[in-house]
């Protein structure tokens, strides 16, 4: 019986390796890949805080830029004509928050939400400089089936 069961086992695995043996096992071999649906990950959100959207005045040397929201963000970039400032990584903000905050952040009620900040070089005097944030998201196109996403989080400008 067992050497029954085996010879089964071998016809079965030569069948798969001939055309339409796949389908005679339950493989559909036309079936497109697809992403499955959706991972049950939040969408992450963060607020400019520190300068802030609209700031003027900005120092030069302001070494960091301080963000609230949720976690999730891949990372966040700051550009001036088209050129990319390198920022660190985003790492949970000093305590205390940098003072005095350029423009006082209004209350957005986003409550208790984390801050976190991005370590910053020296930027160019009298330049206007963009900021985004980025994460990879889920749109089910394969064979990847995500996207990265920018956010625009608003503009500063420098002394």
């Amino acid at each position: 019986m067992r050497r029954l069961l085996h010879l089964l086992f071998l016809a079965g695995v030569a069948l798969a390796g001939c055309s339409g043996g796949a389908s005679l096992l339950g493989f559909d071999q036309t079936k497109t890949p697809d992403c499955g649906p959706p991972p049950p990950v939040p969408v992450p959100f963060l607020i400019f805080e520190y300068p802030g959207d609209g700031a003027t005045n900005v120092p030069t040397t302001i070494g960091e830029l301080v963000f609230q929201g949720s976690g999730g963000a891949s990372g966040v970039t700051a550009s001036a004509n088209g050129a990319v400032v390198s920022t660190g990584s985003l790492q949970p903000a000093p305590s205390p928050l940098p003072s005095p905050l350029v423009t006082q952040p209004p209350n957005r009620g986003i409550g208790n939400a984390p801050y976190f900040a991005v370590t910053i070089g020296t930027l160019a005097p009298s330049t206007t400089y963009a900021v985004t944030f980025f994460y990879t998201a889920w749109d089910g196109t394969v064979p990847s089936c995500s996207k990265t996403v920018t956010v625009n989080l608003g503009s500063f400008t420098t002394q």
